[in-house]
């Protein structure tokens, strides 16, 4: 046994009376570790004067684990309101000189000709490149700090699909690949959140037209039993592409935050390596998950998983990160807003 912090002495001088109490840690035979409070005050004899001491002894442990816990809560309450702050004042001074070098960039380019024209292409696409790495970035942190919120509902899977596809069409072309929805005319979830399931689609999607040379992407939607379980249902989304693929050795690592497989000198691909760790915070928020299936040369196929029932009623080894981070979403039906910008 050991002594701990002191907890403090009292005196009365005039009533010739004092307390002192402190705690002391105690490791019982089976190895537990315990808090004692001792305290301490005179033990008076019949003429007034002190004979000795009277000790008492408190097992204060519980209660000290929860002062502990309370401490811990409050300094990460305060450090999430320091991180939202700073996220909006970050929002707002990097936003505003953005848009305006984009704005005038874009600007140029229609007035200027030749050289000039052409310099003015390379800073109007530099700015939309900074816009999208700071989105993500955002995007991220919002998720992280969990700083807003929106509601759920019934959404059309299969329509949002379709309307995440009509957006990297066009990148698509330019690339000579097919983009195609495989989906029945309407697949609905009873409680998604739109912008976040099209944030996901968006992010699939723009990775899979950018580490596709040949062939194309097809989105499939479909909804049935979850893992063979007829009692629980799900929506899938599957983006498969016939692209680049991912190594063995990468796969693990494919939802870490600013994870690329190609760095430094050898990128041949731009991008912040965030959009796969937001696809990921986006599903479990959701209540589902996002895996993949890859070989490297032979594309990939990345499956969404969205369970129709709440989060707080699945059970616990539905899913890996999923059904307890879900358990957010089931509260009042909402999830973390994000915005509905593109990012990869």
């Amino acid at each position: 046994m050991e002594a701990g912090a002191l907890g403090g002495r009292r005196d009365d001088p005039q009533a010739g009376e004092w307390e002192e109490s402190f705690n002391v840690r105690h490791v019982a035979r089976n190895g537990e570790t315990r808090w004692l409070q001792v305290r301490l005050r005179p033990l008076p004899g019949e003429d007034g004067q002190e004979r000795g001491v009277i000790g008492t002894l408190t097992d204060v442990t519980d209660s000290l684990h929860l002062d502990a816990e309370r401490e811990a809560r409050e300094r990460a309450e305060e450090l999430l309101e320091a991180k939202t702050t700073f996220l909006n004042n970050m929002s707002h001074e990097l936003r505003t000189p953005l848009a305006s070098i984009t704005g005038f960039a874009e600007v140029l380019e229609e007035e200027a000709a030749g050289e000039q024209q052409e310099f003015a292409e390379h800073i109007a696409e530099s700015g939309r490149h900074l816009q999208r790495t700071l989105e993500s970035v955002l995007s991220l942190a919002r998720l992280d700090a969990d700083t807003a919120t929106m509601e759920t509902e019934a959404v059309d899977v299969a329509a949002e699909a379709r309307r995440a596809a009509t957006t990297h069409r066009p990148a698509a072309r330019e690339k000579d690949l097919y983009l195609r929805v495989d989906a029945p005319g309407e697949v609905t979830h009873p409680r998604l959140n739109a912008g976040a399931l099209y944030r996901i689609l968006d992010n699939l999607l723009s990775n899979a037209v950018k580490f596709t040379e040949e062939g194309g992407v097809t989105v499939y939607v479909e909804t049935g039993p979850a893992d063979g379980n007829d009692n629980s249902t799900e929506t899938r989304v599957r983006v498969a592409d016939t692209g680049i693929g991912i190594a063995d050795d990468f796969r693990a690592e494919l939802f870490e935050d600013f994870r690329q497989e190609s760095t430094g000198l050898s990128r041949t691909h731009d991008g912040s390596g965030l959009g796969l760790a937001i696809t990921q915070r986006l599903a479990h928020l959701l209540g589902g998950s996002v895996g993949v299936a890859s070989e490297k040369g032979e594309g990939s196929t990345f499956t969404v998983r969205l369970p129709h029932a709440p989060p707080a009623t699945r059970a616990p080894d539905e899913g890996d990160a999923s059904a307890s981070s879900g358990a957010k979403a089931a509260d009042g039906g909402r999830v973390p807003l994000v915005r509905d910008s593109s990012s990869t």
